[in-house]
């Protein structure tokens, strides 16, 4: 069952950290100016620190504060980010948030070497993606076969602090354009 969490207010980080006492000091402002979640984003176009050990460190030098990713979907393997969410949610002592999205910043898939697909692949596989995330976290081995992913008898030993998994938020730039387009039904007018 999902837990009921108040109205509260998160930072998202912005700044251009230069170093390890940079961060750690912006990460512990965030907190005692009152503010519940510190959210980094992912975009390799722009450079930056790298989500999973800038919050690991961001949760590692506060005590409240909950530490939340905006990632890229078509960047990381479900498997391997199954792993590091939970490993991340366990060590921060079941502070982290997981958003994720399709990606729509075409500048983003290039600084990585990807080719940028047109939105509905992506939103499509983000949700296939999204499933397959959700199963990983569960008990017991996992075997998925979709139409971009396949898994064959996964077995993640970690497994995240927050059961059944963190938070989990949908970036919805490009899936609320996709689903408008395919879901929406035109206004007649009277």
């Amino acid at each position: 069952m999902a837990t009921s969490r108040p109205f509260r207010f998160g930072v998202l980080a912005t700044e251009e950290t230069s170093s390890r006492d940079a961060w750690v000091n912006y990460a512990r402002k965030v907190e005692d100016l009152g503010y519940s979640t510190l959210v980094y984003g992912e975009h390799p176009s722009f450079g930056g620190l790298a989500p999973f050990s800038a919050l690991m460190a961001a949760a590692d030098a506060t005590t409240h504060l909950r530490v939340a990713t905006v990632l890229i979907n078509d960047l990381r393997n479900p498997v391997l980010l199954a792993q590091e969410v939970a490993t991340l949610d366990l060590l921060a002592e079941g502070r982290l948030e997981f958003g994720i999205g399709a990606g729509w910043l075409a500048a983003d898939f290039q600084a990585a070497g990807i080719p940028f697909a047109p939105g509905p692949t992506r939103v499509r596989r983000l949700e296939e993606a999204v499933s397959l995330l959700k199963r990983l976290f569960g008990d017991g081995p996992v075997t998925f076969e979709g139409a971009y992913y396949s898994v064959h008898d996964m077995n993640l030993t970690t497994k995240p602090q927050q059961r059944p998994h963190p938070p989990l938020y949908i970036s919805a730039a490009e899936a609320s354009r996709f689903f408008r387009s395919q879901h929406a039904k035109p206004i007649s007018s009277a």
